[in-house]
């Protein structure tokens, strides 16, 4: 019984993840730039995924490590620059580069995304404190 409850809820994920994670992500879900796993391809693009990676490692991070932001934007800039020479030549990199740079801007963001919302809160619990 349980393992059926499990098995309708791993069902459940992976139809919501096919629909919807391309259209969160805004993912092209090109074939020849996605993974395929048991020859079914993932739900979104290799570099899409590594975004996916780079986000959950970056909201365990910012919990444990504080990183210097020019640190970040130095970490961002692989995918830009590989993403601006795709579009700008006939250069294709290959799944795992885009997989990397995708979890390396998706770390670098979220990291960046998550610091600010701590800054800004902290600088309003001390102005809210300093009023009383």
């Amino acid at each position: 019984m349980q393992e059926e409850c499990i098995i309708s809820l791993l069902y459940k994920i992976r139809t919501w993840s096919y629909k919807w994670l391309p259209i969160i992500m805004g993912c092209h879900c090109m074939p020849e730039r996605s993974f395929f796993v048991k020859g079914r391809q993932l739900p979104v693009c290799a570099r899409c995924e590594g975004i996916l990676i780079g986000t959950a490692f970056a909201v365990i991070a910012r919990i444990a490590v504080k990183i210097n932001p020019f640190i970040l934007v130095v970490l961002m800039t692989p995918l830009v620059i590989d993403g601006s020479i795709q579009k700008l030549t006939k250069y294709e990199s290959n799944n795992w580069m885009r997989l990397i740079t995708g979890i390396l801007f998706g770390f670098s963001a979220v990291y960046l995304l998550l610091s600010s919302f701590v800054y800004v809160f902290m600088w309003g619990y001390h102005k809210g404190q300093s009023m009383v």
